[in-house]
């Protein structure tokens, strides 16, 4: 489709009411999951990398419809 990809972080040190950038990051990975689907920032091929630390309960499960993968994966460290 030629589109883009773009890369999203979420970090539970961050500020609430962040945009997903790496200079201002959701807090939580709840946050990030709100911006997934047609309504959301988040599309197809897009990343989102999360800091360590608590970033939802357990069992958090994220449903949305894409045409190809989105990637959300830890940072290195």
């Amino acid at each position: 489709n030629g589109a883009q990809s773009t890369t999203f972080y979420a970090n539970p040190s961050a500020s609430v009411h962040g945009d997903g950038s790496s200079g201002n990051p959701w807090r939580t990975l709840a946050e990030a999951a709100s911006q997934f689907g047609a309504s959301g920032v988040i599309k197809s091929g897009d990343t989102v990398k999360l800091y360590g630390g608590e970033h939802a309960p357990t069992g958090m499960r994220i449903t949305a419809n894409f045409t190809s993968t989105v990637i959300v994966e830890a940072m290195p460290g």
